[in-house]
C-alpha cells in the first residue's frame, strides 16, 4: 500500500509460484494413474490435500519428488521458475536448498 496526501493505492501483487504443476499426468508402468493435474503454489502459502484413500495424494507427491516407479506422461513440474520434471529426486531436493 502507498500512501500520498488523500489517497491510497493498491499496488497488485505480481504472484509468484514456487511451485507449479501443468497438465501433470502420470503413470505406473502401463496404468495411467493422475490425469492433467494444475496447481500452483506461492511462496509462504500452506495447502492442504483431502481425499478418500486411492484418491492420489500420495502418488501426486511421489510424482512431485521424482519417484523413479512413477513416470510423467505429460507436463510439467516448475520450482522456483525452473523445470524440474526430469530431475533425478536427489537433484530435485538440492534445487530447493539452492
Amino acid at each position: 500500500m502507498h500512501r500520498r496526501e488523500g489517497h491510497i493505492s493498491w499496488k497488485p501483487l505480481q504472484r509468484f509460484s514456487l511451485l507449479k504443476l501443468q497438465g501433470l499426468s502420470a503413470s505406473v508402468g502401463d496404468k495411467p494413474i493422475l490425469h492433467d493435474i494444475d496447481l500452483a503454489i506461492g511462496a509462504h502459502e500452506t495447502h492442504v490435500m483431502m481425499g478418500l484413500n486411492g484418491a492420489g495424494k500420495s502418488t501426486l507427491g511421489h510424482v512431485i519428488m521424482g519417484d523413479p516407479e512413477y513416470s510423467v506422461t505429460s507436463g510439467t513440474v516448475t520450482f522456483d521458475g525452473q523445470d524440474i520434471t526430469d530431475l533425478s529426486p536427489d537433484k530435485r531436493s538440492r534445487a530447493a536448498f539452492s
